[in-house]
């Protein structure tokens, strides 16, 4: 309907002419390249966020590496403590193993905008 209207409104926007590819053209690879949405250009903030979780796995893992290893530290620990019953050390533990996976979280959030403009701290999108 905006075409028949507005012919030149509708030809000036982004995703014009992204229908009219064809498969088999050779001018094909680069209509879709120009015609592309924003956020496929840059994957850095897909990177950071894979990142940061894979970060907070790994603090979680240590404890099935060093338990399954027999590595002290604090895997072993919360092995021990479980076994005996000791509540407080577990839970101790559990709290630390939050607060790092918290923090790493945190980081993470604190750093998308500065790598990636579009994202702004303290908004909230406009769709629900």
């Amino acid at each position: 309907m905006a075409r028949r209207r507005h012919p030149d409104r509708a030809r000036a926007r982004p995703d014009a002419g992204s229908d009219r590819s064809g498969a088999g053209r050779p001018e094909l690879s680069s209509r879709l390249l120009r015609h592309r949405p924003a956020p496929a250009l840059s994957p850095r903030p897909l990177v950071l966020t894979t990142g940061g979780l894979i970060v907070s796995t790994l603090l979680v893992c240590t404890i099935l590496v060093e338990t399954a290893f027999s590595i002290g530290g604090i895997g072993q620990l919360l092995e021990l403590s479980t076994s005996t019953k000791d509540f407080p050390t577990v839970q101790a533990i559990s709290l630390i193993i939050v607060a790092l996976f918290m923090i790493v979280n945190l980081i993470v959030d604190l750093l998308l905008p500065l790598v990636d403009p579009r994202i702004t701290l303290g908004s909230r999108s406009s769709t629900v």
